[in-house]
């Protein structure tokens, strides 16, 4: 039984010493992905801590609409499971009202704006998407374009670049073909 028991140990110390894992800075392109073993893990990481400042909760307001977006950041997502890919990302919750009626809050549900696509040190580049009232699948997308603005107290530019990609598999899906309903660009204050 002993034997078998080292024999384990030996077999576990050598999976893990060829394991590795190429930590890459967040936004940038790693050498040698193709010298990358099936048992090797990519971590896009935000070593500069580039997303930190995204990081809080931000406003909008004028006399009808009100939009209240809190941004956390994950670390070590593992997105891509069978590829060994992970990364650090911006996830969020907000909850947008219009003339005071409550139309989304997202506390409760899944995340609908997410990602970590950095194009400079103050713009990223995240999925936007927005609950459906039937649950179905929204025909429309979007990417979420966010710039820092350093000011006292610090802004966020919202640009929301619309695009429709939803294309039917082998079963027609039910698609919700409404428009988004939270603005497309937005100031907001921390």
């Amino acid at each position: 039984m002993k034997i078998y028991l080292i024999i384990l140990y030996l077999f576990c110390i050598n999976n893990f010493a060829n394991a590795q894992q190429k930590i890459v800075k967040l936004g940038s392109f790693p050498d040698g992905i193709t010298e990358l073993s099936k048992n090797d893990t990519i971590y896009y990481k935000d070593l500069n801590k580039n997303l930190d400042k995204y990081i809080g909760t931000w406003n909008f307001e004028n006399d009808s609409l009100y939009f209240q977006i809190i941004i956390y950041k994950k670390v070590r997502i593992d997105n891509f499971p069978k590829v060994n890919i992970m990364s650090d990302e911006l996830v969020s919750e907000f909850i947008y009202k219009n003339k005071g009626v409550e139309i989304y809050n997202t506390k409760i549900e899944d995340s609908y704006i997410s990602g970590n696509s950095v194009f400079s040190e103050n713009k990223i580049s995240l999925l936007y998407g927005e609950p459906t009232e039937n649950n179905h699948i929204r025909y429309k997308n979007a990417d979420l374009i966010i710039e820092y603005i350093p000011d006292k107290p610090p802004k966020l530019l919202w640009v929301r670049k619309n695009y429709q990609t939803c294309k039917g598999t082998g079963e027609k899906p039910i698609y919700d073909m409404s428009d988004f309903k939270i603005p497309e660009i937005m100031q907001l204050t921390k």
